[in-house]
């Protein structure tokens, strides 16, 4: 899609919602303030319009996403690296493993010995 098509999308959607959001905030203050009556026809057209519109997009929208991208994923070097990055830092998780378990176990016994004398 060229520049010039998506600037003209987008600043016309822009343009489109600040008139709305505009037109919205007006016509719900005067609806607060009980000036305005929304005949319930014109409630039941604007929400078809509305979920229309969300209707319209949602089958466009997905259709500029649609660019097909090569994925070429290396898993034989995935695999190779990760094996390798394991026997790098398996020693280094053990000791680490080690320690706690050895700080556990004598927690456990002074506690035993604790409860012995008590």
């Amino acid at each position: 899609m060229s520049d010039a098509i998506l600037f003209a999308f987008v600043s016309g959607f822009a343009v489109g919602m600040v008139v709305a959001a505009v037109f919205m905030a007006v016509k719900l203050g005067a609806i607060k303030r009980g000036k305005f009556r929304v005949p319930p026809v014109v409630k039941n057209v604007g929400i078809g319009l509305f979920v229309g519109g969300l209707l319209l997009i949602a089958q466009v929208v997905p259709t500029f996403a649609q660019t097909p991208v090569p994925l070429n994923i290396p898993t034989n070097v995935i695999f190779t690296e990760t094996n390798n990055w394991m026997a790098t830092f398996a020693p280094i998780a053990a000791i680490g493993i080690g320690i706690t378990l050895a700080l556990a176990i004598l927690g456990y016994i002074g506690k035993l010995i604790k409860s012995a004398f008590s």
